[in-house]
């Protein structure tokens, strides 16, 4: 399993917060998809 608690990014400026308190669980033989604004993302994926 893999755990993302309370993941936070904030850029230099301190302005803009890209996270704010994330929580995730990624199970084994399950996919995650986070898109961007723009359609990018990031992509995990847990063998089992």
């Amino acid at each position: 399993m893999f755990a993302c608690i309370s993941l936070t990014k904030q850029y230099e400026d301190g302005q803009v917060a890209a996270l704010h308190a994330l929580n995730v669980t990624v199970k084994p033989g399950e996919i995650f998809f986070l898109p961007g604004a723009n359609g990018a993302g990031k992509c995990f994926h847990k063998p089992n």
